[in-house]
């Protein structure tokens, strides 16, 4: 019976690998193009090695190299957040913050694989584990219903809580493991979901049937035509007209299904007449061009000179500066001050 178990392990695990080292053959074609490319292989590499981790032998783990590798291993879950960030959000940028975190993540798990003996740390680690899942699942549902990339929007939910399930399953699994090697039977579990998981992840990315929704999150391309029907069209060209005669953008919580009723269309259709004819996959940066606008506008006008420039970001529909000012400096290459600044040197 263990045989057939160590046997069965084997093939789940093996498969697993499998998986992994294809999806990460996968991402080294946009890795020098692409941050959720680098992010993904990483995963993938991790994923590998936390699978060739708990197939060694028992004196693997009594061994002083046996640290960095399992540092590295600790280091899945908060890839994962990474990733699940850096796919579902077009705006995403890694930076310092986001290592810092990744880190404190790892710390528990480090403190315990050294051998220093504090009370916790095992749980500490698995909880810190869990904490990067849930991070990434908030990543992919947070914004769902603002995603303009119809089959982007359903992964979000589909595949993240999938991913989730098993990411926090797994972690679960080894909290009452204290003693190496662990039962044939609990190895085989273990290997079981993460085969699940590698499948999930591995149909989701390669299977899916709009390019849109794999190529474009990864590599960030943007197509330099957008294409659209006539009758999406005239469908935005309703909508354009709808946003500037009462200006809905400056509506606080304004969504997709909201305007989709007011020009009477289902919210699909909406999302694909914005997606293909605006060249937008975010249903917010859609009126951010709206908001930014009208900004534009105000800054440029003499006879608002005095006004402040959070009471114009503000009145645009912008809900505080720091989203105003970011959108605003990737738009136009300038602050809003500066912006400000040299339309009044050009008037005078």
């Amino acid at each position: 019976m263990t045989v057939n178990l160590l046997y069965l392990d084997g093939v789940m695990r093996g498969g697993a690998t499998s998986l992994l080292l294809l999806l990460a053959i996968f991402f080294i074609r946009d890795v020098r193009s692409s941050q959720t490319a680098r992010l993904g292989l990483a995963l993938a590499l991790t994923g590998v090695s936390y699978l060739i981790t708990l197939a060694l032998p028992a004196g693997f783990f009594r061994s002083w190299w046996r640290v960095p590798i399992q540092i590295v291993n600790l280091a899945g879950p908060g890839l994962f957040w990474l990733f699940m960030e850096s796919w579902f959000r077009d705006d995403f940028e890694l930076g310092w913050p986001h290592w810092l975190a990744l880190a404190a993540l790892v710390l528990p798990g480090t403190i315990q694989q050294s051998g220093v003996l504090l009370p916790f740390s095992g749980d500490l680690a698995s909880l810190a584990g869990s904490v990067a899942v849930v991070l990434g699942l908030r990543s992919a549902i947070r914004g769902r219903t603002d995603d303009l990339v119809e089959s982007r929007r359903r992964a979000r939910l589909v595949l993240s809580l999938v991913i989730g399930v098993i990411i926090i399953a797994v972690t679960i699994a080894e909290l009452p493991l204290r003693h190496w090697p662990p039962s044939p039977l609990w190895r085989l579990e273990n290997a079981t979901l993460l085969f699940m998981l590698a499948a999930t992840v591995t149909i989701s990315l390669l299977g899916w049937r709009d390019p849109s929704a794999i190529t474009r999150p990864i590599a960030l391309t943007i197509a330099a035509e957008p294409t659209i029907s006539p009758q999406d069209e005239a469908l935005l060209a309703a909508v354009d007209r709808l946003m500037r005669a009462e200006r809905l953008y400056r509506q606080e919580r304004l969504t997709v299904s909201a305007v989709a009723a007011r020009v009477g269309v289902a919210d699909y259709r909406l999302r694909r007449a914005i997606n293909q004819g605006a060249g937008v996959r975010n249903f917010n940066a859609f009126l951010n061009q709206y908001r930014l606008d009208e900004a534009k506008a105000a800054l440029t006008d003499i006879k608002q000179r005095e006004v402040p420039i959070l009471t114009i970001a503000l009145d645009a529909g912008f809900g505080s500066p720091a989203p105003f000012n970011r959108a605003f400096k990737e738009a136009t290459g300038l602050t809003p001050r500066e912006f400000r600044a040299q339309a009044a040197r050009a008037g005078s």
